[in-house]
């Protein structure tokens, strides 16, 4: 099993993230089975007032990223 962390937060235009609203551990056989966990509940992945959810492994490397445009997330 290898340990993969996520987090989703909202960037703005200019590209500053903001502190993550969620941010948990996932444990997974590989990458491909995290990313296919995740995008089969996409209708729940962006919470509101987020745009950006990305995927590290435990050494904090960047593995995945997904970005909604900044009009369409709600910021309130």
């Amino acid at each position: 099993m290898h340990t993969y962390r996520l987090r989703v937060a909202f960037r703005d235009k200019r590209g500053i993230v903001r502190p993550p609203a969620r941010d948990e551990t996932i444990e997974v056989a590989n990458l491909r089975e995290a990313i296919g966990a995740l995008l089969s509940n996409a209708d729940t992945l962006l919470i509101e007032g987020t745009n950006l959810a990305w995927l590290t492994d435990k050494e904090g490397n960047l593995l995945w990223t997904l970005r909604m445009d900044e009009q369409n997330a709600e910021t309130t």
